[in-house]
């Protein structure tokens, strides 16, 4: 074996070692993202808890649940009669029942239901 041959070997075991590494890496780092993409949902799910019991919507204990149901049943009943009073003034002419709401900072139209 001559000297080339040595080198040769040499620098392809290199190139294998560090070939080798970059793979590991690169299974490393997807494995972060997916970490990171599962840890931001779990995140904003837990923000929208949070806001659910902070708007009153969920209890915490079994106390507070019935008060979160009666909380939906009346923003239910006072966005039907803001859509009522928005309705009238389309009876007056007046203007677009959902440009009334959106004048008066009434959000009754809201395309999510919520």
């Amino acid at each position: 074996m001559d000297m080339n041959d040595y080198v040769y070997q040499h620098l392809m075991e290199e190139l294998w070692d560090r070939r080798t590494d970059a793979s590991e890496a690169d299974a490393k780092i997807r494995q972060l993202l997916g970490d990171t993409e599962q840890l931001r949902k779990e995140r904003d799910e837990l923000r929208q808890q949070i806001e659910t019991i902070k708007k009153g919507f969920e209890g915490c204990c079994y106390a507070c649940e019935p008060v979160g149901l009666l909380n939906k049943q009346l923003l239910k009943e006072r966005d039907e009669a803001r859509r009522m009073v928005c309705e009238w003034h389309r009876g007056l002419r007046v203007q677009h029942p959902q440009d009334y709401a959106k004048r008066r900072g009434w959000d009754c139209f809201r395309e999510d239901g919520k």
